[in-house]
Parts: C-alpha cells; sequence; structure tokens
C-alpha cells in the first residue's frame, strides 16, 4: 500500500507527463500549421506570379525594369518565387527551433523539479 504523499506525488507526475504530451503535440502542430501555411503562400504565389509579371513588362512604365537582367525572359517570375519560397522556408525553420528550444526548457525545468 502506498502512502498519501507516494500518491499524491505520482498524480503529479501523471499531471506533468499529461501537460509535457500536451506541449509537444501543441509544437507539432504550431510548426506543421506553419509548414502548410508557407506552402499555400508559395504555391498561390505561383499562380498569381504570370499576370503579375505581364503588368511588369518594360512598354508599361519601364524605368522599374530598365537595366534588369530578367527584363525579357520568363525568369522574374521564378526567381521571384525561388527568393520567396526560400525566405519562408527560412521563417518556419527558425519558428520551429524557437519552439523546440521552448520545450525543452519546459523538460529541463519538469527534470529539476523531480
Amino acid at each position: 500500500m502506498r502512502t498519501n504523499e507516494e500518491m499524491l506525488n505520482a498524480v503529479h507526475g501523471r499531471a506533468s507527463e499529461m501537460r509535457r504530451k500536451r506541449s509537444r503535440r501543441r509544437t507539432i502542430f504550431m510548426g506543421g500549421g506553419a509548414a502548410a501555411c508557407a506552402l499555400a503562400l508559395i504555391a498561390l504565389l505561383a499562380q498569381a506570379m504570370p499576370s503579375l509579371q505581364d503588368k511588369l513588362v518594360p512598354g508599361n512604365g519601364g524605368a522599374a525594369m530598365q537595366a534588369s537582367i530578367l527584363a525579357d525572359s520568363g525568369a522574374l517570375g521564378f526567381a521571384v518565387v525561388g527568393i520567396v519560397a526560400f525566405m519562408l522556408g527560412v521563417a518556419v525553420t527558425v519558428l520551429c527551433l524557437l519552439m523546440r528550444r521552448q520545450r525543452d526548457g519546459e523538460d529541463e525545468r519538469h527534470d529539476r523539479k523531480h
């Protein structure tokens, strides 16, 4: 038979484990959601780029595209989508690293308590 103190410690341990699992689920959900939003933004930008690029042809307002290597080719859209995809990838990676560092800090605090 356990003493009241042992049972109380077991209850606190289970509650702490449940909080840790909930935090991990939240971290996974946030990371996956951020990656999904970034992917959706990249796909939308890739879909919208042909119409945006047509508006930037040199005859329509030319000063913006003068002296540009990409002015006469269709590579401008690919370059913009690539740069935005890279920036979003970096942002999602940093977000996931920050969430992991926070989770590790919570685990360390929990280990110090017990």
